[in-house]
């Protein structure tokens, strides 16, 4: 996230949820399509207000945990004022520098972020870094594509030029690191596409 990204999300913390309503169902789809476990460790990228931590809590349950990471202050700011739990943390951090050693997660999960990301090539070597072996990555939305292109470019300079490609496109970036691919979805409500960490070869 450039410097202009993150101005644009700073100053809409405060009323970024409300302006951007999103149905519960639909979050209950894009995690029960991650199947995630009880116990598990998901690293929640681009967590902004922590939309999804509430959710992703029940979910890993009192053993499992969850990071919260963000680039915008602003949004932590939000975030850490709303949600609060033993096994949850929040830190300030791009995607592209991931401040946590190699394979500490079970899943990456990228919601409503990955047109954001200034370097999407770096961001997702740094997500595959963290992950544990077999461990998932997945980039979310739950709308379209296009509608969600369209609102970046309406939206002023500040994010006009962050476009969301087809899934196709994002298989094909993910497949330039070690993991394979597990279910692809561009529909016109909906995008999905998450990816598998291959074991590293021996020798």
């Amino acid at each position: 996230m450039n410097n202009d990204d993150r101005s644009f999300f700073d100053a809409r913390a405060e009323t970024w949820d409300q302006d951007n309503p999103v149905p519960r169902e639909k979050l209950s789809r894009l995690l029960d399509l991650c199947d995630i476990q009880p116990g598990q460790d998901v690293l929640d990228v681009g967590t902004g207000t922590g939309r999804l931590i509430p959710l992703l809590l029940e979910r890993v349950g009192p053993e499992g945990r969850i990071c919260g990471l963000d680039p915008s202050g602003g949004m932590l700011s939000v975030a850490r004022r709303r949600h609060n739990s033993p096994n949850l943390r929040f830190i300030q951090s791009p995607a592209e520098s991931i401040p946590f050693t190699d394979g500490s997660f079970d899943l990456a999960l990228c919601y409503s972020v990955f047109p954001h990301f200034e370097d999407p090539p770096e961001a997702i070597r740094e997500m595959v870094r963290i992950l544990k072996p077999s461990g998932s990555l997945v980039i979310a939305h739950t709308e379209g594509r296009e509608a969600i292109n369209a609102r970046h470019r309406s939206a002023g300079r500040h994010v006009a030029n962050d476009i969301l490609p087809p899934a196709c496109e994002v298989s094909q970036l993910l497949t330039r690191q070690p993991l394979r691919i597990r279910k692809s979805l561009d529909c016109p409500d909906f995008f999905f596409v998450s990816a598998i960490k291959r074991p590293a070869r021996v020798s």
